[in-house]
């Protein structure tokens, strides 16, 4: 379980020695800030990065890692160094950001939703209760649209209101997401190490599997004379393009699924 942290502390040292003109001062101290923080915490963070869609919001108590002792309390770490927004925080966390991401079912992706299960407990702890009729059962969209579009007797709008962040909070548990400063660092870091394949899942679950003894390949020297990015500026227009081909593969593959049907 350890090794997702192992392989992260490979991918950030062979970037360091390799292409190390290619951070900037702040991203070192960023890396070195998170070097220091505790073991339970870097193992969480390491768990999310690999996940698919590593930029969504995570429900806290779905979160169960054997190596982990205290997923809360890593996260509670995680949070205090800024390397995640937890949806406990009122300071920190827009309000409409994260409902958006919970309950607006335009979003491709369903299975990133607040579960069905909370929603109709979420309902009703704001006064939003279901018809008898089947057809009109309390949706998601249905929520967010009255979040957006009412507000409290003195005109605060219902989305920013305490209430309906507690409501939620008691209903719906603690949310996490990873911080986007660390998280855009780490997504670097990764294109840098698999380049072109960064996207595809499999180049991090072979390197996983290596690092295991599941699978052996054979070793070579590598003599490097030149750096594949003689600049900095020259790898975040190759990252850009790389993550615009794959955003843009993202939206095209549904639409090919549905016309192959």
């Amino acid at each position: 379980e350890q090794q997702y942290l192992r392989e992260f502390t490979e991918i950030a040292q062979f970037v360091a020695s390799r292409g190390g003109h290619l951070i900037n001062e702040e991203e070192s101290k960023l890396l070195e800030r998170f070097q220091g923080i505790q073991k339970n915490a870097q193992f969480l963070y390491c768990r999310l990065i690999r996940r698919s869609n590593s930029d969504r919001w995570f429900r806290l108590s779905s979160l169960k890692y054997r190596e982990i002792d205290d997923i809360e309390a890593a996260a509670k770490v995680l949070a205090a160094s800024e390397f995640l927004r937890s949806s406990c925080d009122r300071k920190k966390t827009d309000p409409e950001e994260l409902f958006r991401a919970l309950l607006d079912e335009t979003r491709t992706q369903k299975h990133l939703l607040l579960p069905l299960s909370y929603v109709k407990s979420f309902a009703m702890a704001i006064g939003l209760k279901a018809s008898k009729k089947s057809s009109n059962q309390v949706s998601r969209t249905k929520i967010f649209s009255l979040l957006c579009n009412q507000r409290e007797l003195f005109g605060a709008q219902l989305i920013r209101s305490a209430r309906v962040r507690k409501a939620f909070d008691k209903t719906c548990g603690e949310y996490i997401k990873l911080s986007p400063e660390m998280l855009s660092l780490t997504q670097r870091l990764f294109r840098l190490y698999f380049l072109h394949s960064y996207e595809d899942e499999q180049s991090a679950s072979v390197m996983t599997l290596e690092n295991m003894g599941q699978v052996k390949y054979q070793k070579y020297k590598i003599h490097e004379k030149l750096s594949i990015f003689p600049t900095r500026e020259s790898f975040l227009e190759y990252h850009e393009a790389c993550s615009m081909y794959s955003n843009l593969l993202n939206i095209i593959a549904p639409q090919l699924d549905t016309t192959k049907q």
